[in-house]
């Protein structure tokens, strides 16, 4: 690999860096104070220390109320501390809801990056193929044939009629004006 090749692979890898960051800071950059408000209780509530210190407040609370006898702010069975737990689980549940849905959103944005590189890749490749059957027809040292395969490949296809052989579960599609089944016959 020729020093000029390795410099146009770095800065290709390092174009490809950038957009990924830029994709990261536009996704960070718009979200909400209370989106990240909850992003940070999330994240704190994800880490083992938070188990821990939930552990201990619950055996603090039913040890205080077991030690403090008939004097007890919640006796056995506890009922405020299981309203406690209750609630603490429903905002749990709720936040962590929360940042799914954000998180998602990033998710689709790749997803749909991923998409538009793979129909570019399938058009690049069909463009290389076309490229090399020209080359293989033009040499001189190479006896002409057809090749059906490679001509099918080498033809230009739509995105439309790219993305219509993608199977899509009919669960996936269950509330969408989509067709349940893809009405196109294999060639």
């Amino acid at each position: 690999m020729s020093p000029c090749d390795v410099s146009q692979e770095e800065n290709h890898v390092e174009k490809a860096r950038h957009a990924i960051h830029l994709l990261h800071t536009a996704h960070d950059e718009a979200a909400s104070p209370l989106d990240r408000l909850v992003e940070r209780m999330t994240g704190a509530l994800g880490r083992p220390a938070a188990l821990l210190f939930i552990i201990f407040v619950v055996a603090a609370w039913v040890a205080g109320n077991l030690w403090a006898g008939s004097r007890a702010l919640d006796p056995f069975p506890f009922p405020d501390l299981e309203l406690a737990i209750s609630a603490l689980a429903l905002a749990i549940a709720v936040l962590i809801l929360a940042s799914q849905r954000r998180a998602d959103k990033l998710a689709d944005a790749r997803e749909r990056i991923t998409l538009e590189l793979s129909l570019q890749s399938a058009q690049k490749v069909s463009k290389v193929i076309e490229l090399l059957e020209e080359f293989r027809r033009d040499s001189p040292n190479v006896p002409d044939r057809t090749d059906a395969e490679a001509d099918d490949m080498s033809a230009p296809r739509s995105n439309t009629e790219i993305l219509a052989n993608v199977p899509i579960p009919v669960d996936d599609i269950a509330d969408t004006n989509l067709p349940e089944k893809n009405s196109r016959t294999p060639p």
